[in-house]
């Protein structure tokens, strides 16, 4: 074991070694707040230790609550994810790289970090004795931190336990009794008899010596299923909340339109159901919900069955964040207030961003900008995200990455890759193992490629998929349709930026520049890009006759024929994309590139 640690902190050393640390910070739940949270909204983190060497750092004051489950806190370096440090002890321990929040308890302290071995101490400017619950029927080695609000009672929340035994530790000190589930600590040798289950909360009272372990009480599972989550019954069950049995919730349920019940214990022995949307009364074996595409926050009264759906009928947006993917909101690489990478979606529940690069580090998705709902697992490249899961732990690479918001279900898939090649395009691929080809178009929907400004020559050319002959496209000219495993398409000198679609394999070469008979100080065209309308407008009093507006493919999507120095076209109807504008005037064309946001 010693051996272990030894060699943690020389690897820890190596890497702190070649990483130029300008600033330590406390981070967290417990010290006010994660960093982009409103007590710590950046891009400086709050609580800044300082350090005369760079090695060792301080903070003589810092106030601290209980850590919450997902809470707890963090060293940070230089206000970034890249550099952090954490692990399971309190109020002293040996940090890690990535390693675990750090639990706390209500107090105020002095802490020391040294950021070369990962050392740390909170030391307490009132003492307050550290508790936990040890034994055979905790689910830990280590045992189970109590937190307390005034030195005197301590307390652990909702904790499973198994038949076995458990003793307090108070500050290394061991305290146990005869008696279950309620009594008074005796000394170190009686082991508290535990029976297995779920308890509300277990407390003690280092004044009295009294412990109390309340079981949960159990209420009836009460859960919702059907056509609208994906599927009805087994394993399409979303169970609800409640504190008394009776009231049952559930927030910000995602579905699609279909159909919903309540059933009581995963099972058709007990189900309600009614014909009302948003509201009404559900009764034994009703008939299902018909329920619109969006997302819900759910009420549910199982003594008098009346229901009430609140939200909207809308896509939640999902985007992937964390220092794989950039930074964690907040960070400079994703400052907010909307994150960064989104993933896009057609029907609410299937998300997609498409050849994102990301780094090693950590990930998770998170919905609507907010960490209200986000979902993470220890799983990679692929897994179920669970909603506040683990961090997902990332490699290095490009990916196109799918996420499904109502099973969690999430894949880091490489990305189909698209090239030009032949000879008109500089070359046939050679075969050589690890060829890649030059002309690679790119994608931000892994439909749609595109490569502007190719300069090709009088030859051949195909489009071929994931540098290999596997997957090939060919044709019989410049545009058209493609055909798998198709004709060489001929080519003709010149530059052109060219378009095709994976899924109906419509291409085109079009000429990015066109006739340049007059030069672009001869007119104007504002705004470009734009949201709503392109103004043309002749700098030399010429007439404009005609401006055409053609699109990446080809296709002409509108024309007009102003017969005036300045002319207005309307592209609120326009997909956003790239268009090219064919002007005319008595004596000269030109094409220009227009861009619709």
């Amino acid at each position: 074991m010693k051996k272990t640690i030894l060699l943690l902190l020389v690897l820890t050393s190596f890497f702190l070694g070649n990483a130029q640390i300008n600033s330590i910070a406390i981070v967290g739940e417990a010290a006010g707040g994660w960093p982009g949270s409103p007590n710590d909204p950046g891009p400086i983190d709050f609580h800044q230790m300082t350090s005369t060497d760079g090695e060792n750092w301080t903070l003589s004051s810092i106030y601290l609550t209980n850590s919450q489950s997902g809470g707890g806190l963090k060293f940070r370096a230089n206000n970034d994810w890249a550099l952090n440090w954490g692990a399971a002890d309190f109020p002293m321990g040996i940090g890690l790289q990535n390693g675990a929040n750090i639990p706390c308890v209500t107090g105020t302290y002095a802490v020391n970090f040294n950021s070369t071995t990962g050392a740390y101490t909170f030391s307490g400017a009132m003492l307050i004795p550290i508790v936990k619950l040890v034994g055979s029927a905790v689910n830990s080695s280590s045992g189970i931190l109590m937190l307390t609000n005034d030195a005197a009672v301590y307390t652990i929340s909702n904790i499973d336990l198994t038949n076995g035994t458990a003793q307090f530790d108070v500050d290394g000190n061991l305290f146990g009794g005869d008696v279950f589930p309620a009594g008074t600590v005796v000394d170190s040798v009686l082991q508290i008899p535990v029976t297995a289950g779920n308890y509300s909360s277990i407390t003690l009272n280092i004044t009295t010596g009294e412990y109390n372990f309340v079981a949960s009480t159990v209420y009836p599972l009460i859960s919702l299923t059907g056509s609208a989550v994906g599927g009805t019954g087994d394993g399409f069950d979303f169970d609800m909340t409640t504190s008394d049995g009776i009231h049952y919730s559930y927030s910000n349920l995602g579905t699609v339109e279909g159909l919903l019940q309540f059933r009581s214990g995963h099972a058709w022995t007990l189900n309600y159901g009614s014909t009302a949307f948003p509201e009404g009364i559900a009764t034994l074996n009703g008939a299902a919900i018909p329920v619109p595409l969006g997302t819900w926050s759910i009420e549910f009264n199982l003594n008098t069955g009346a229901y009430t759906f609140t939200g909207s009928s809308s896509f939640p947006t999902i985007a992937i964040v964390g220092f794989g993917a950039g930074g964690w909101p907040g960070d400079l690489g994703n400052p907010g207030p909307y994150d960064t990478n989104q993933l896009t979606t057609t029907d609410g529940i299937n998300y997609t961003i498409y050849a994102l690069t990301i780094t090693d580090g950590e990930l998770k998705f998170r919905q609507n900008n907010d960490w209200t709902i986000n979902w993470g697992d220890i799983s990679f490249p692929a897994g179920i995200a669970t909603q506040g899961g683990a961090n997902i732990v990332s490699v290095a690479g490009t990916y196109t990455i799918q996420f499904n918001r109502i099973t969690g279900a999430y894949t880091f898939g490489n990305p189909n890759r698209i090239a030009i090649v032949g000879s008109g395009a500089g070359g046939w691929p050679t075969g050589a193992v690890g060829e890649i080809d030059a002309n690679q178009l790119t994608s931000t929907d892994g439909i749609t490629f595109r490569l502007n400004n190719i300069t090709l020559t009088d030859g051949l050319v195909k489009f071929r998929q994931n540098n290999s002959w596997d997957v090939n496209w060919g044709g019989t000219s410049l545009f058209g349709t493609l055909v798998l495993n198709g004709p060489d398409i001929p080519t003709t000198s010149g530059t052109y930026s060219v378009a095709m679609n994976r899924v109906t394999g419509a291409y085109a070469f079009a000429d990015p520049l066109g006739t340049n008979a007059f030069q672009a100080s001869n007119f104007k065209v504002y705004p470009n890009p734009t949201n709503s309308v392109w103004n043309f407008a002749s700098s030399t009093n010429k007439n404009i006759l005609s401006i055409q507006i053609v699109d990446v493919l080809g296709k002409t999507v509108f024309t007009i024929n102003p017969a005036a120095t300045a002319a207005t076209v309307d592209a609120t109807l326009l997909n956003s994309g790239l268009y090219f504008a064919k002007i005319a005037t008595a004596n000269a064309t030109e094409t220009v590139k227009l861009i619709k946001n």
